[in-house]
């Protein structure tokens, strides 16, 4: 991070992960990262944290609500969840060599709303189409083995990398961002030589995400 970039706003992902933040996990706390030079104007900042962690920082880290403006962002609703599956629709068909059909896509809302009780909308309509397509090809003599491994190493390596974020470790996500193109190329130059982009797809339907919705 560079403070003397003028203009620059640093974004602070779950500002009570910080060190010194809600849980503490070393002797930096968060008024020796930000205090001085937000205080002092030389830096803008833009954090993100859940209501309760909020509460809580504003408790032990008085100078934060003098020098932060809360904005509340409410989780998505089902309508934007749909807008935003359907734009990465074409990117999932692609990673897994399938097709979503419309009522999939809507269904995959729909059931994410109302069966999965954990997590917030779009993520979890996300997942759940992910999974759906990750099912679909895995069936046997449906891809080459070699394209399922790669795909799973490019699950491995985003899943590294979204860890190293959350834990503010940039440099170790800065590396796995580089192995994730490797192997992203990897799997593009795969796709060509089984010429999988030039045969239909598997369909993915709203009875699979029926399934994969249903309580077990």
């Amino acid at each position: 991070m560079e403070a003397g970039q003028e203009g620059a706003i640093f974004f602070v992902n779950q500002m009570h992960d910080l060190p010194g933040g809600v849980s503490p996990v070393s002797p930096m706390h968060v008024n020796e990262l930000l205090q001085r030079p937000i205080v002092a104007g030389k830096i803008q900042c833009i954090s993100t944290a859940t209501p309760a962690s909020h509460a809580k920082l504003l408790a032990d880290q008085h100078w934060l609500g003098q020098h932060f403006e809360a904005v509340r962002v409410a989780p998505a609703g089902e309508q934007d969840a749909l807008k935003v599956l359907l734009g990465i629709k074409n990117a999932y068909e692609q990673f897994h060599g399938v097709t979503y059909t419309d009522d999939a896509i809507t269904s995959a809302v729909y059931y994410a709303s109302r069966c999965i009780k954990n997590g917030y909308l779009p993520g979890k309509a996300v997942d759940l189409i992910d999974e759906a397509g990750a099912c679909a090809q895995l069936h046997p003599g449906k891809l080459p083995e070699e394209v399922i491994e790669v795909q799973k190493r490019i699950r491995f390596i985003v899943q590294r990398m979204e860890n190293s974020i959350a834990n503010h470790k940039f440099e170790k996500a800065r590396f796995y961002s580089g192995e994730e193109k490797k192997e992203c190329e990897a799997l593009r130059q795969l796709r060509q030589t089984h010429k999988l982009d030039q045969r239909p797809g598997l369909a993915v339907t709203r009875a699979r995400m029926s399934r994969l919705s249903s309580p077990s």
